[in-house]
């Protein structure tokens, strides 16, 4: 059984997402892991600036 190619990995379609949403998953991901931390909530601007 053969795999579907991706037409993002193949180079026929660009991705939907952009390098902006990279940085916002990076920054809530680094605001969960302060949260757990220290057991409180965390604010994004706590971690820094997108």
């Amino acid at each position: 059984m053969g795999r579907p190619e991706d037409p993002v990995l193949a180079g026929t379609r660009r991705s939907p997402r952009t390098g902006a949403d990279a940085v916002g998953a990076g920054r809530t991901a680094g605001a969960c892991t302060l949260s757990l931390r220290e057991h409180r909530p965390v604010r994004l601007e706590e971690v820094g600036k997108g």
